[in-house]
């Protein structure tokens, strides 16, 4: 096993896993909310892709925007991805939630010192670091053809360009918050986030969307009252008031990958074999690292010879 495997295995034995989704239709099914508590997804994305703070801030938000969307998927294997394609220097956001309960995601350039020259400024924000392009969202259902919708991104800081693609695609008014909390040394204390929909079309719910609207002024940094010690229930209550009336869903969720050496191995069958023996030549063996969780896989050449 990896160093990395077993320092992440070690982290998860030692640590309580906190990480959960509740969803539901509130206020007679007026909106429909969820909110997620992430902190240990992306505490291990981060240790699994050896991101730097921005890009940490940005995996974070996705993910936390990944278990958000897909809340509301039952089946196992449904699926939603979220790709944010930049012409910024971070290049990409990608993160996935697969249902019953698992996230996974990377970012196109992990530590961005390392690919700025001397004369470049360091983005301070995740949205100039992603700079101008398109957020793709992918979905996969079960009895139905798989999905992808398209928008360009409205501001890169990734929870508005999510409320973005629901109105613009799908006409569903949506708000989005997405929070990633970092302690002095840049490792993540908190990474939490909420979603709200209004469902349908009654007139009647002006006042209380302002109530909720008003609630939500004092839970913008939803990520920093998760930091502090408030659960994800106890910010729902503030928010839409303990009287809405339904219970949330429950659900947990978790860092997971699906990949594995076999999978890796057929996606190296598509090359000759004498494209592989050349590589393993040149390196001593074949090396094969997976976008999603950075595990690495090694070949020989032989084991090609076969098939």
């Amino acid at each position: 096993m990896s160093d990395l495997k077993t320092k992440l295995k070690k982290t998860s034995k030692d640590r309580p896993r906190t990480d959960h989704i509740i969803s539901g239709l509130i206020h007679s099914g007026k909106f429909r909310v969820a909110l997620i508590n992430a902190t240990d997804s992306v505490r291990e994305a981060q240790a699994r892709h050896s991101t730097d703070p921005l890009t940490t801030i940005a995996l974070g938000r996705a993910l936390v925007c990944a278990g958000l969307c897909g809340s509301t998927l039952k089946n196992q294997f449904e699926y939603i991805g979220l790709s944010f394609q930049g012409d910024g220097p971070m290049r990409s956001v990608n993160a996935e939630y697969v249902a019953p309960s698992s996230l996974r995601g990377f970012v196109g350039v992990p530590q961005l010192a390392l690919t700025l020259t001397e004369d470049d400024a360091i983005p301070e924000f995740v949205g100039e670091a992603l700079g101008s392009g398109t957020l793709t969202v992918r979905r996969a259902l079960q009895g139905a053809a798989p999905y992808s919708g398209v928008c360009e991104l409205r501001s890169g800081e990734i929870a508005e360009d999510v409320a973005h693609y629901y109105l613009e695609s799908e006409q569903i008014p949506t708000s989005v918050i997405a929070g990633v909390q970092l302690d002095k040394q840049g490792k993540v204390t908190a990474a939490a986030g909420l979603l709200i929909q209004k469902i349908g079309s009654d007139q009647n719910v002006d006042d209380l969307l302002d109530k909720i609207e008003n609630n939500l002024k004092e839970y913008m940094a939803i990520s920093k009252q998760v930091a502090e010690g408030k659960t994800i229930e106890q910010i729902a209550d503030g928010i839409f008031g303990a009287e809405h009336g339904e219970k949330l869903d429950n659900l947990p969720v978790g860092f997971r990958c699906f990949c594995s050496r076999d999978r890796m191995q057929l996606g190296l069958l598509k090359l000759e074999l004498s494209e592989l023996k050349e590589i393993a030549a040149e390196q001593g063996e074949i090396e094969t690292v997976c976008h999603y969780c950075g595990e690495k896989y090694h070949f020989e050449a032989n084991e090609f010879e076969k098939h």
